[in-house]
């Protein structure tokens, strides 16, 4: 069977941005003891954090550390608002 035997058949093609970012170098944020930390440049930037549900748990200026105590373990949403774009990632509270 060839990809090309199916005209419904679909390919994911996995490449280097634009930049020569590879697409797992989208995250922007990561957990570190009880903590959110965002690296890069975030002294301009306004950090959103919604569970699931779409409720926002978090809002407000991207500083490089943003406390996760009182969040339940789950999923969760991250959208870093900057002048160039808007960036999401999911993260997971254990």
């Amino acid at each position: 069977m060839k990809a090309t035997d199916y005209a419904s058949r679909f390919r994911l093609l996995f490449k280097a941005d634009e930049n020569g970012a590879s697409a797992g170098a989208a995250n922007f944020a990561y957990i570190q003891n009880g903590e959110i930390v965002v690296f890069g440049d975030a002294s301009t930037a306004y950090l959103q954090v919604t569970d699931m549900t779409g409720r926002i748990v978090y809002s407000g200026d991207a500083i490089n550390r943003v406390s996760i105590n009182g969040f339940v373990s789950g999923v969760y949403v991250l959208r870093l608002i900057t002048s160039d774009g808007v960036k999401t990632q999911k993260i997971v509270i254990e």
